[in-house]
């Protein structure tokens, strides 16, 4: 049977080019952080373009590190997302540097562990909570669009049907 790949044309705003990708969606086969090969089949972390699978089952955590700081084309949930750590006092906030599309569906989670409950997004960014899928924090939680200054406070948990958008102008808008 032959493989199936997508290609992918993105702008590079850093090189002010564009630039052509083969993509490999990215599914994380066991529970670990979201750079590490052994987290990830095929032994590849996410790269730019990918559509990022994390399982029922499989908890994935972006702990060591201020931001995401690849442009990945989505973050599919099935399982538990962690932003941020309990025990890494230094994830104070945490910066998209991309636009990010997140879907967290039945049974999917969300987790903000940041200690200072701050996420820097921009626009073209779509979070969807799906039926049966949550977002949890400790406590409310601010999406910032630092370019005007918009902000978004999230109740501490939030359960599917739920989307949060950020338009091209920053305005961020819910739609419960």
């Amino acid at each position: 049977m032959a493989s199936v790949h997508l290609a992918l044309a993105l702008f590079d705003p850093i090189e002010n080019d564009q630039k052509w990708y083969i993509i490999l969606p990215s599914s994380a086969v066991q529970s670990g952080d979201f750079n590490s090969l052994t987290t990830w089949g095929r032994s590849v972390v996410p790269e730019i373009g990918s559509t990022v699978i994390i399982p029922d089952g499989v908890t994935v955590y972006i702990s060591d590190q201020p931001g995401l700081a690849i442009n990945i084309s989505s973050l599919r949930v099935y399982g538990r997302l962690q932003i941020g750590s309990s025990n890494n006092t230094s994830s104070t906030t945490f910066t998209f540097q991309y636009p990010i599309n997140i879907m967290i569906f039945n049974k999917g989670v969300l987790q903000d562990l940041t200690s200072t409950h701050r996420w820097f997004v921009l626009s073209n960014t779509i979070i969807t909570i799906y039926i049966g899928g949550s977002f949890i924090s400790s406590q409310s939680t601010t999406l910032v669009y630092s370019h005007n200054n918009s902000t978004l406070t999230l109740n501490s948990i939030i359960y599917g049907s739920y989307t949060i958008t950020i338009d091209l102008r920053g305005k961020i808008q819910t739609y419960p």
